[in-house]
């Protein structure tokens, strides 16, 4: 059996275990697939999962906890990146007053998920399957699985910066072709937030509940909601070096817990092709 064929049985077989206790303190007993990053010397393969939420969304915690369940699971192999857009996200109503809306991630929600779709909805790597984008939440892990079997295409190296004064974040970005590419390819360099305390919409018993902690929250960019496009047909072994900056981060958000993720993917499709992750702070 291939490495990640084993891997995705693992996966589906762990998480029908998971899924089927009331509680359980580790679903996976086995050692994750792959470790590291493209920052290191052997570039791996990552995948990119995009929660669509809201906080007012009694549905999208189950879809939250499987991000979790995920990044547990194959860890450095893929990133979350979790966006507050739409229906769900409105703050003009104690008790949720808290604006977790950025306008990169209403510009991308409306770009690939169509207006109809309830939430809670993801996308993974920004790939249409059938029809559109939209994965629902229980066949993450499967999608992720089969797109870990490609060899990657890219690498992504990150420095981040950080001016406490000004509060800007600043990143150098190297991207290095691993094989040639007939395509545009765009660069998006977003920021996110994790461990946000604030409230989160429950189905009953539970109602709404004041300590949620919000993972992974979109909060902004360091070059636009679709970035720049770096490279037209890059060659095997190109490089692209970039140095970026963001405006003044909002007061409220918490150096400490920012990260910043860069977002290779062809210009034409909006398929990710390779992303990286790295934390703002050591």
């Amino acid at each position: 059996m291939k490495k990640f064929d084993l891997i995705a049985f693992i996966y589906i077989i762990s998480s029908m275990l998971f899924m089927g206790c009331d509680q359980i303190e580790s679903p996976y007993s086995v050692t994750p697939p792959v470790s590291g990053g493209s920052n290191d010397s052997v570039a791996i393969r990552k995948v990119l999962v995009e929660d669509y939420t809201g906080h007012k969304c009694q549905g999208c915690p189950a879809a939250h906890e499987e991000a979790n369940v995920l990044k547990s699971f194959f860890q450095d192999s893929i990133v979350v990146i979790t966006i507050h857009a739409g229906y769900w996200t409105s703050y003009t109503t104690a008790p949720f007053t808290y604006n977790f809306t950025t306008t990169e991630g209403t510009a991308i929600y409306n770009a690939l998920i169509p207006n109809t779709q309830p939430f809670p909805s993801g996308t993974i790597n920004r790939k249409i399957y059938g029809s559109n984008r939209v994965v629902d939440y229980p066949n993450w892990g499967n999608k992720v699985a089969e797109l870990l079997k490609d060899a990657p295409v890219a690498k992504i190296s990150i420095v981040p910066g950080w001016n406490a004064a000004t509060r800007v974040i600043t990143a150098d970005i190297k991207s290095t072709f691993l094989a040639g590419l007939s395509s545009d390819i765009g660069l998006s360099v977003l920021f996110t937030e994790d461990s946000i305390v604030e409230w989160q919409a429950f189905p009953v018993p539970t109602g709404n509940v004041s300590n949620y902690v919000h993972r992974h929250v979109l909060r902004g960019s360091l070059n636009g909601t679709w970035g720049n496009v770096i490279a037209t047909n890059p060659a095997q072994n190109s490089e692209f070096p970039i140095n970026l900056q963001s405006n003044a981060i909002a007061a409220d958000i918490k150096p400490e817990h920012v990260s910043v993720v860069a977002i290779l993917f062809d210009n034409a499709t909006r398929e990710v092709i390779q992303v990286e992750e790295k934390k703002l702070l050591p």
